[in-house]
């Protein structure tokens, strides 16, 4: 049987894998204001979906880091993680959503009520 590399994973799994690891190691360190070298992985997973031009499976792998960070409290995290899923698939209404909640949760009143208003001026078009 043969191991198959890194590279060959797929991109969904190094998400995964990534994400546990990050998470593993965000609860040993007890803070999460502290970067840890896993959070790097995380993005990396996330930025390899985008070298290999499939948006929408970026969005959806940015759209589930957002989740994770949101879940962490790290709602400036989420927010940049949101808007990279917004940017790569902006028809993706999930993203929209999270990001408003984000922005919300963060108490970035103007920036939600900005994005509600870009939302109805595209619905109107």
């Amino acid at each position: 049987m043969r191991l198959r590399s890194r590279s060959e994973e797929p991109a969904n799994l190094r998400l995964e894998n990534a994400l546990r690891a990050w998470r593993k190691r965000l609860g040993a360190s007890g803070s999460k204001y502290v970067p840890v070298p896993e959070e790097e992985a995380v993005w990396a997973s996330c930025d390899e979906c985008v070298r290999r031009g499939n948006m929408q499976e970026a969005a959806a792998a940015y759209a589930k880091v957002a989740l994770a960070f949101e879940s962490e409290g790290m709602f400036l995290k989420a927010i940049a993680a949101w808007k990279r899923a917004s940017r790569l698939d902006p028809m993706r209404a999930d993203t929209t959503a999270g990001l408003l909640r984000t922005y919300r949760l963060q108490g970035l009143d103007a920036e939600a009520k900005a994005l509600e208003e870009t939302v109805r001026g595209e619905a109107k078009h």
